[in-house]
């Protein structure tokens, strides 16, 4: 038994090695992807209600991801061109009738 699992053991190491081993040193480590909101970090608007307007960058973007804003409150909604333009997240603000 201890034998079977000295053998275990060494093909564990020697199948970890082998990985390591097949690392292609040409590869370049991706760039971490930085996300920044550059509007005010608090808006004021009328009780009206109108357009709720986010800015933001994004250093390394990945090709082929979305930014997306969610909210849990049914006073703030997408519309069709809330995702319209890079860098700047639209959203709708219901009127407030309290």
């Amino acid at each position: 038994m201890k034998n079977l699992i000295s053998k275990l053991s060494l093909l564990v190491v020697a199948l970890s090695l082998a990985f390591v081993a097949c690392d292609n040193p040409n590869v370049e480590e991706p760039k971490p992807v930085k996300f920044e909101v550059t509007s005010e970090a608090s808006v004021e608007l009328a009780a009206e209600g109108g357009e709720l307007v986010i800015e933001y960058t994004i250093e390394n973007p990945k090709a082929g991801a979305t930014v997306m804003a969610t909210t849990e409150a049914d006073w703030i909604t997408e519309n069709e061109n809330s995702y319209a333009t890079d860098g700047r997240i639209a959203l709708v603000v219901a009127l407030n009738e309290s």
